[in-house]
């Protein structure tokens, strides 16, 4: 043991008489065995492994643990159930993850309903999730014409160089993608808006949403920001994301309400005199005026009130998501079958869940 720790460093004394691995490989890998091979993939065994599915020192256990398993069918229902459960005891939660459900339903967009999901939980003010999930899975074919037909910028590029790669190049792929289309556009676009952007531009009910909570946002920042902020800027930025929604959006009726909104409060570049006195007097009462508007004709626009402890709590939940699509697309067996139910009700409410089991 002296000569393996001195000449190899694989173990490393601890106390005398007493060795432990040096490497944290070396520990997730016996860790995934007892599971699988020692205890024999027991119910009482992956019960008591899925425990740990918000607990991201666990991630490589896990892809451990399904890359052993004959099958791993039963692994990964089980971590689904558990990720499904994150949210069972946060009522508001469960409430916002119905209305992503209901929303993406609603909305004709050439993509799948995964990429949908995400787009309108990013599309939250509150959370600052990156896309990730839907670039594991098997696209849809409009998806793939809509990258190929975006990517003359290295668009695509970077999207399969980060799939070749591991998880994490994964992601800063997309980031990379991202800053790479957006910055061939002279848009008034701010930061909240990048990770939605490119997906709007290709679909008309996307860009209708993304702009209107984009002046929702901005109308927001001109009520209640201190005097600091460059407010004519903002109201620039508002007049813009107006503009957009009304010439994206095919509904009549929404188009003549946001017209006569806008026509109500002063435009920054013809009224700069009274445009902070105004905003100052009124700011509040045309917030909840546009956000009405929001709600009423494209259901978005909601104030979820999050605390902190919800925020990280829905933060577990989606990060398991990855957790258990890296899994999906590790060296596993998996089922054709499982595989689809499972990618069928990612980012779902449990309550669909168990619905559509029912109907099956």
């Amino acid at each position: 043991m002296r000569s393996i720790e001195h000449h190899h460093g694989l173990v490393v004394a601890r106390a005398k008489g007493i060795y432990s691995f040096s490497h944290l490989t070396f520990h997730e890998y016996f860790t995934a065995r007892e599971f699988v091979v020692v205890r024999q993939s027991s119910e009482e065994a992956l019960q008591n492994l899925v425990s740990h599915i918000t607990e991201k020192r666990w991630q490589e256990v896990f892809l451990l643990a399904v890359g052993m398993s004959p099958s791993a069918d039963r692994l990964l229902l089980l971590i689904k159930e558990k990720i499904d459960a994150i949210l069972s005891k946060h009522e508001n939660l469960l409430y916002f993850i119905t209305w992503v459900n209901q929303k993406s339903i609603s909305v004709k967009v050439p993509f799948t309903t995964l990429t949908v999901r995400e787009f309108y939980i990013d599309f939250d003010y509150e959370f600052n999730f990156d896309f990730s999930l839907n670039n594991y899975l098997t696209k849809s074919e409009s998806e793939l014409d809509f990258e190929s037909e975006s990517n003359r910028d290295n668009f695509d590029y970077a999207i399969r160089d980060g799939l070749k790669n591991s998880f994490d190049s994964a992601i800063n792929g997309l980031k990379k993608s991202r800053f790479l289309l957006l910055n061939r556009l002279n848009f008034f676009s701010t930061e909240d808006e990048e990770p939605l952007r490119h997906l709007s531009l290709h679909a008309d009910e996307f860009e209708v949403d993304n702009a209107l909570i984009s002046a929702l946002n901005h109308s927001r920042k001109l009520a209640f920001a201190a005097s600091t902020v460059s407010k004519f800027k903002i109201g620039s930025q508002l007049s813009y994301a107006l503009n957009r929604a009304i010439t994206s959006t095919s509904d009549y009726e929404l188009q003549r309400s946001l017209r006569r909104f806008k026509q109500q409060i002063p435009d920054p570049d013809k009224d700069r005199g009274i445009f902070k006195t105004l905003w100052r007097a009124n700011g509040k009462s045309w917030v909840e005026k546009l956000k009405l508007l929001l709600i009423s004709y494209r259901n978005i626009g909601h104030e979820w009130h999050f605390t902190d402890e919800q925020k990280e709590i829905f933060k577990q939940y989606y990060d398991a998501h990855k957790i258990l699509i890296s899994c999906l697309n590790s060296d596993c067996y998996v089922s054709r079958e499982v595989r689809q139910q499972i990618e069928d009700t990612l980012l779902l409410p449990i309550a669909e869940i168990k619905q559509r089991q029912q109907q099956s």
